[in-house]
């Protein structure tokens, strides 16, 4: 199943509007050039050996797990759902010699992570485009495959995944960092129903799904890490009462994007609650592909 070109326009101007939403937030509180591009969750403090609070953390994170030695003679990276470019451009600070491929549905995003990897000095071996989970990739393999909040709107994660990691060198590895279901039965639930109806996607995966799908693509998981207790979420009180604002606010929206936006927000309203009822988790899984 794949989303199809209606499919992925609907989801690429949701991306493409939170993206300009973040960038302006960005611009009008005055934030330095480079900083706050990433796109996904701000976690708390750890409680253990998970990331930094807030959001670069889990970059650092990452790249500290994926490339313990200290010095990398080549390497060939694709961030699948790669936002502006925050976790590419981390990793080209730290590997000089990287090879940082990047894409998205977001047009917009596309056009950011450009021209931020001018300003760094990094175009000349970077490479973003606007393309879906299920395009054909670039004719070349990848040490490494990162995605970050983004295989969640995969149409079908049996396709997507094997896919993707079809795209891996020899001992490749693939870090995927999600939000997961505890188990099937979280589907059944109002905050689910609503949830994928507002983020325009099919289903909710769990960790089984994930485990399978990267099974079936011959990878096995060399780590996984349970990073649940790191995100935040508010009082059932405090969501009622943003649930309601964000309502009135999308019942006067005078524009289609504005409504898109508003909608999202709700939707991370119904993911909160899941998280809060326990019905979620946030895992790391790093995955290696066997010889060839």
């Amino acid at each position: 199943m794949k989303l199809g070109a209606a499919g992925e326009r609907e989801l690429g101007q949701l991306y493409d509007d939170l993206a300009r939403y973040q960038f302006w937030r960005r611009r009008l509180s005055r934030t330095a050039a480079g900083v706050g591009l990433e796109m996904h969750k701000r976690l708390n403090p750890p409680n253990g050996a998970g990331p930094a609070a807030g959001t670069g953390g889990l970059h650092d994170w990452l790249w500290d797990r994926l490339l313990p030695e200290p010095s990398v003679p080549s390497l060939s990276v694709l961030d699948v759902g790669c936002g502006f470019g925050a976790s590419l451009f981390s990793l080209g600070a730290r590997v000089p010699t990287a090879e940082l491929d990047g894409i998205s549905l977001s047009t917009y995003q596309i056009q950011v992570a450009k021209r931020e990897a001018a300003r760094l000095g990094l175009d000349r071996r970077s490479r973003f485009q606007v393309s879906s989970f299920d395009s054909p990739l670039a004719d070349r393999t990848f040490d490494l495959l990162l995605s970050i909040e983004t295989l969640f709107h995969s149409p079908d994660l049996a396709v997507t995944l094997p896919h993707l990691t079809g795209a891996l060198a020899d001992r490749g590895q693939i870090a995927i960092v999600e939000d997961m279901a505890i188990d099937s039965s979280v589907a059944g639930t109002d905050d689910a129903r609503e949830l994928l109806r507002l983020w325009a996607t099919k289903r909710i995966y769990s960790r089984t799904d994930y485990c399978k799908a990267l099974e079936a693509a011959g990878l096995s998981i060399t780590e996984e890490i349970d990073l649940t207790t790191q995100v935040p979420h508010r009082s059932e009180e405090q969501l009622r009462i943003s649930s309601r604002r964000l309502g009135r606010l999308r019942a006067w929206a005078p524009t289609a994007d504005l409504r898109r936006m508003l909608d999202a927000f709700l939707g991370g309203v119904c993911l909160e609650r899941l998280y809060g009822a326990g019905q979620m988790n946030y895992r790391c899984l790093i995955a290696s592909a066997t010889d060839g």
